[in-house]
């Protein structure tokens, strides 16, 4: 049994499917830049940490000091694996 669906029925469902794709690509969007976002905090962890296990003659050489690290770390942008 085939349904027929009448023109102002299959604008409903049109407009429906579209509204539906949107909003998953905004949530896909949303993800995205979230999941970017948790990845640059553990890239910045890992920096801190590298950092922190320097002794603070290591440290001096690289112009730091122990209480400089977490500005240090920030500063540090490694180049995107885009």
């Amino acid at each position: 049994m085939d349904f027929v669906f009448s023109p102002s029925a299959q604008r409903s469902l049109s407009r429906f499917a579209s509204q539906t794709m949107r909003l998953a690509r905004r949530f896909a969007d949303t993800l995205g830049l979230l999941l970017i976002g948790v990845q640059d905090g553990l890239d910045l962890m890992a920096r801190y940490h590298a950092l922190s296990r320097l002794s603070d003659e290591a440290l001096a050489k690289r112009g730091l000091t122990r209480s400089g690290i977490a500005r240090a770390a920030m500063e540090i942008r490694p180049s995107r694996r885009d």
